[in-house]
């Protein structure tokens, strides 16, 4: 399969490859088919894996194979480095609570980065990506909308991932 990939991602440059680390989402994809990137490739159906961004709209058994995938998955790489692992995708902000629940003695670092910055580099990525990427996502206005209002419900005090 790696030899589909482009040597580089084309947005930044980093190195790309199937060795090369990634954030686990990617990892969540082939294991359990049920991560945010999955609606990158079906925008069709993006309101459906968008529920496994906080899991909140997940079903039980969703929510408990994601939670299984995600300890065999933790587990494999603990085994095979041998010491703490740092694991930074950053849909996990979303669901800190499940993470907790697996992970007990877990430790968070909070990066904060300008908006404004991120915005920009948003920008370019969708710039870089979507011209041509054989899965047309959605349409950078709809991106922002819909990362809003994912933000807004996963730290609003009500959701239970926020607490």
């Amino acid at each position: 399969m790696g030899f589909f990939l482009p040597k580089t991602r084309p947005q930044d440059n980093v190195a790309l490859g199937i060795s090369e680390p990634q954030e686990e989402e990617f990892a969540l994809c082939g294991l359990t088919g049920r991560a945010i990137p999955m609606g990158w490739a079906f925008p069709r159906h993006e309101a459906y894996y968008r529920r496994f961004l906080t899991l909140h709209d997940a079903t039980e058994q969703e929510t408990a194979e994601w939670k299984a995938a995600m300890l065999r998955f933790t587990k494999k790489l603990s085994f095979k480095y041998g010491k703490p692992l740092v694991l930074k995708s950053p849909g996990h902000t979303a669901r800190i609570k499940t993470l907790l629940e697996l992970f007990p003695d877990a430790r968070f670092v909070h990066i904060h980065r300008n908006p404004y910055d991120v915005f920009r580099s948003t920008q370019h990525l969708m710039k870089k990506i979507a011209p041509g990427s054989p899965f047309k996502g959605p349409t950078t206005a709809a991106w922002k909308i819909m990362s809003s209002a994912s933000m807004r419900r996963c730290t609003t005090p009500t959701s239970p991932s926020a607490t």
